[in-house]
């Protein structure tokens, strides 16, 4: 199998996973302080925008963060900008959402609190959790 009917293969598999579920993902490591975790099907099936998660968590973390979301998104939530959202992550941290542009398409960027509870918004959150903030290249 060639290069390009791998690729075809792996466009086939993707659409036939947004079919059975609604939504699929991608998980592309960019570096040490980012990666880029984002959904498709949202928008198309839901009426919401697409998430990103670009903190440099595991697959299994993101995913598993993401389809909690996906699971009230499904029930009809939508999310705010800027407003903290609790019960995605371990008990009292909290997560907001921010929109940015992934690939030419508006998506929602999940934004993690740091270990002590401050969102990259925040004064005095840590450094490495503020680098949820930067525009990354598509």
């Amino acid at each position: 199998m060639n290069q390009r009917e791998r690729f075809l293969k792996m466009q086939q598999h993707f659409q036939n996973l947004i079919d059975e579920y609604g939504w699929a993902s991608h998980y592309v490591t960019l570096d040490q302080y980012h990666n880029n975790f984002h959904t498709h099907g949202l928008q198309e099936n839901y009426d919401h925008p697409d998430l990103q998660i670009t903190l440099p968590l595991d697959m299994n973390s993101s995913q598993g963060i993401a389809i909690r979301i996906i699971a009230d998104i499904k029930e009809g939530k939508s999310f705010d900008v800027g407003q903290k959202y609790y019960g995605y992550l371990k008990e009292g941290y909290p997560i907001e959402f921010k929109h940015f542009t992934e690939c030419d398409r508006q998506v929602l960027r999940v934004l993690l609190c740091d270990q002590n509870k401050k969102m990259p918004s925040e004064k005095g959150c840590d450094k490495y959790y503020k680098k949820q903030l930067d525009i990354l290249d598509n």
